[in-house]
């Protein structure tokens, strides 16, 4: 049976996984919430309301902290070394790219590693339906 992966933009750069955002981003909330309003606040309008008055929320300077070189060439040799064990087990695999939903309601533009990501899935001939056209 194939091995089928979505990946996004924001997985390119996506930092290993810690509890760091935990309470402070508005997708790491650290309880569940009251009411749909209340994440509707918090998920959507505070975020915004800070980027307006460009306040720095602690969850973004803790995903600006990373070197983003760094990050991407750690997620794209974590993906090879996943993608090597797959083919090992004799699995086809086929990658689905999707855009973020704030490249598809704001300004629309080439993320930044996606030519680096795609000329990586063709040097492994990995099979590729890309939904972030240009």
């Amino acid at each position: 049976m194939p091995s089928f992966y979505r990946l996004g933009t924001n997985d390119l750069l996506q930092p290993t996984s810690t509890s760091e955002k935990i309470g402070f981003s508005s997708n790491y909330p650290n309880h569940p919430p009251l009411l749909a309003i209340e994440e509707l606040f918090t998920r959507y309008g505070l975020p915004k309301l800070l980027k307006i008055f460009r306040i720095r929320s602690r969850a973004t300077e803790i995903l600006q902290s990373g070197d983003t070189d760094n990050l991407f060439q750690q997620n794209m040799n974590s993906l090879k070394a996943m993608i090597e064990i797959i083919h090992s087990q004799n699995t086809p695999v086929f990658v689905l790219f999707t855009p973020n939903l704030n490249e598809l309601l704001y300004a629309p533009e080439i993320p930044q590693y996606k030519s680096r990501f795609i000329q990586l899935l063709n040097s492994l001939e990995i099979p590729i339906i890309d939904t972030h056209t240009d």
